[in-house]
Formats: C-alpha cells, sequence, structure tokens
C-alpha cells in the first residue's frame, strides 16, 4: 500500500502543479493557495524548503482542486463535480491514513478499496492532462 501511495501522490502532485502553472501561471502557487485557504503550505514552504505542494496532505488537495475556480478552470476536465473528486480524496486519504499509521485496521479489502480509488484518481487525472497539455 505504501509504494502504491508514494507513486499515485507524487502523480497527484505533478497534475496538480503542472495543471495550475499551465491554468494560472508559474506562479500559481503563490497567487492561488491563499484563496482556497492552503496559505499554510506557502509558510511551510518558506520555512522547511522545498515547494509547496511537497507540504500538502489530501486535505490540501481536496481545497485546491475542489475550490470552485480550480474546479470550473481546470479539474472539471477529469471528474464530473466537485463532489465527486471531493468524496474520492476523502476515501483515499483515509485509507493512505490507514495503511500507514500503526494501529489502524487496514486489511486486503481495505487494499482492494484502495486499488480502485487511486484507479478512478489515475483515469480523472489523466483526462485532466491530455486536455490540458495534450503534447506532453
Amino acid at each position: 500500500a505504501r509504494s502504491m501511495t508514494d507513486m499515485h501522490e507524487t502523480m497527484l502532485i505533478e497534475v496538480i502543479d503542472q495543471t495550475m502553472a499551465i491554468v494560472y501561471g508559474k506562479d500559481w502557487a503563490h497567487t492561488r493557495l491563499p484563496n482556497c485557504k492552503c496559505d499554510k503550505l506557502l509558510r511551510r514552504s518558506k520555512t522547511k524548503g522545498g515547494l509547496p505542494l511537497e507540504h500538502a496532505d489530501f486535505a490540501h488537495y481536496e481545497l485546491i482542486m475542489c475550490h470552485d475556480e480550480h474546479f470550473a478552470d481546470a479539474f472539471q476536465l477529469g471528474f464530473s463535480e466537485p463532489a465527486v473528486l471531493r468524496d474520492l480524496l476523502k476515501e483515499i486519504g483515509e485509507l493512505r491514513a490507514a495503511s500507514h499509521h500503526a494501529g489502524r485496521a487496514f486489511g486486503p479489502d481495505d487494499l482492494v478499496k484502495m486499488r480502485v480509488a487511486y484507479a478512478a484518481l489515475r483515469k480523472g487525472l489523466s483526462e485532466i492532462w491530455n486536455e490540458v497539455a495534450p503534447d506532453a
């Protein structure tokens, strides 16, 4: 579950970052993160180093991607409505937490749920990427 999560979270970060840069410009993090209540990521990036999204979790991805403007301008290309994306990100976040933290139950059924959820996420992200960066 950990390697699957690492691979998909890396892909998610990359698609969010690149899509937001294409739609809003290279400085999107500074101009858009405050709008979706994720300016904490800017502060963490400044004090700890790295890109803002390197300090994000699934709650932050949800705030960024499901923000009304961000969803309308970019993420609706891969997901039918914000609630669908929100539910998917919440489910993945909960499964990730269960699989990565001792004391939380995570069994074979959860692994299947995780695989299905990541497949849905991959499909939506691919659709977005094919629209915003068809030549990439």
